[in-house]
This record gives structure tokens, sequence and C-alpha cells, in this order.
């Protein structure tokens, strides 16, 4: 009776050997699970194929906007000798305008007045192919020509998130000029412009070239929209305007 207790300590010793699991029953366990949880895993990863990947950034679904712009037209030197022989300098002009401009997700079209100045370049100059000496130069005064157009032009959008997209587009209008461009006959008595002097012969005395009162408006341009804010869109492009190169700043105002 007394060793009682011992056989009893002994025997509880024993039950833990008893009761846990078999390490191989647990293997066969989890063997048996596998299959269940790779199906289950395989089912998921199949959803997730099947599901469309997320659409490309949009712009707004309809769009009505108010917007201005100021823009540099610069002709330079070496373009502007393509036509004539001799030229004082690059033509620089400023520009500004008003637009309307009603817009569907990445597709947008704009009524535009403008103002631009396209001003020449005050100085003597000679026409393509002639010598200096004799009456081929003129002097060229820049009486205010500028003129005032109305564009229609058509925008596309490639947003590349909420806030950033490329724009591109182009359009066409008609213009009317305002101001001119006076010349006044040359005598040059050798090849070199500091020979030259007013013509006392002249047939052209401060007359204005013969320039269309109306001429058609064409640009392109590409450039980017930023969105600080949902309702307002500033615009950067650069591009062409009446054949002048172009950069362009502008703001949008959603309505």
């Amino acid at each position: 009776m007394k060793r009682t207790p011992c056989f009893a300590f002994l025997a509880a010793l024993a039950l833990p050997s008893v009761v846990a699991a078999d390490p191989a029953d647990d293997a066969a366990a989890s063997t048996d699970a596998s299959p269940t949880a790779t199906a289950a895993d395989a089912g998921t990863l199949a959803r997730q194929d099947d599901e469309p990947p997320p659409p490309p950034p949009a712009g707004p679904k309809k769009q009505l906007s108010i917007g201005v712009k100021v823009r540099y037209l610069s002709l330079p030197r070496g373009m502007i000798e393509w036509f004539v022989e001799r030229v004082p300098s690059s033509s620089n002009n400023v520009g500004f305008g008003a637009e309307l401009a009603w817009r569907r997700e990445n597709s947008e079209f704009a009524v535009s007045l403008n103002y631009d100045t396209l001003s020449a370049p005050n100085g003597l100059y000679l026409e393509q192919g002639q010598p200096i000496m004799g009456r081929d130069v003129d002097d060229v005064t820049n009486d205010g020509l500028s003129w005032i157009t109305a564009d229609l032009t058509w925008i596309g959008y490639k947003p590349f998130n909420d806030t950033m997209a490329f724009r591109y587009g182009g359009g066409l209008g008609i213009g009317v000029m305002i101001g001119g461009v006076n010349r006044t006959d040359q005598l040059c008595t050798s090849n070199t412009y500091e020979s030259c002097a007013d013509d006392p012969a002249a047939e052209n005395v401060d007359d204005p070239y013969n320039i269309p009162p109306v001429l058609p408006s064409l640009n392109g341009f590409v450039g980017l929209q930023v969105r600080p804010q949902k309702n307002i869109a500033i615009n950067i492009d650069g591009g062409i305007r009446a054949l002048l190169p172009t950069i362009s700043v502008g703001v949008q105002l959603a309505l």
C-alpha cells in the first residue's frame, strides 16, 4: 500500500505521452487538409486573375469651363532668312486670349477670342538672292502689326493620374489684321549696309506692304495640364500658332 503513491506518480508521468498527439497523425491530418486548402488558394488566385484591371484615369464626364491664357510667339532670325537675304533680328511677340471650353472625359472643344502682336523687327531687309549694292534693300518699320482671331480648337487628354495629364490638339480660325508694316526704298552705294540711305528716286516712302486684311489662323500644340483643385486647371503648352513657335500658359475654371 505504501508503494501506491509511487505507482500513481509514474502513471501521471506516463499520461502525457499517451494523451499527446502522435506526430505521424499530425502529418497525416495536415496531408489530408492540404488538398482543400490548396484548392481554396487556387480558387482565390483564379478569381483575382479573372478580375479586370482598374480603368485608367479619366477626365470629368461633362464639364463646361472658362479660361484665359497668355503666350509668347517668336520667329527666329534664321527662319525669317528663309524668305529674305538679310533681316535685323528675330521677331518676338506676345498674345493673350479668352476661351469657353466644353469637355467630355478625355476630349474637349474650345472656342476662343485672341489677340497677338505680329511685329516685324525694324531695320534693313534685303531681297533673297540680291546684292546689297543697288536698290534692293528696304528700310522696314513696324506700324503696330497685330491681329484678332476667333478659333475653334480640339484638345485630347491622356491622364497620368487625377491631377496631371498630357494634352495635345489643334484648331483653326480666322484673323482680322490690325496695323501694318511700312517700307522705304534704299540706295546702297557699296556692298555694306552702312552705305545705304533713303533713295531720292524711291517709289516707296514709308508705304505699307500689301497684307491681306483677313488671314486664316492655324494652331497645333502639345502640353501638360495640372489640376491643383478639382475645378481649377493650369495648362502649359508649346506648339505653332500662325507659323510662329509659341509657348503659352493658361488657367481654366470649371463652371
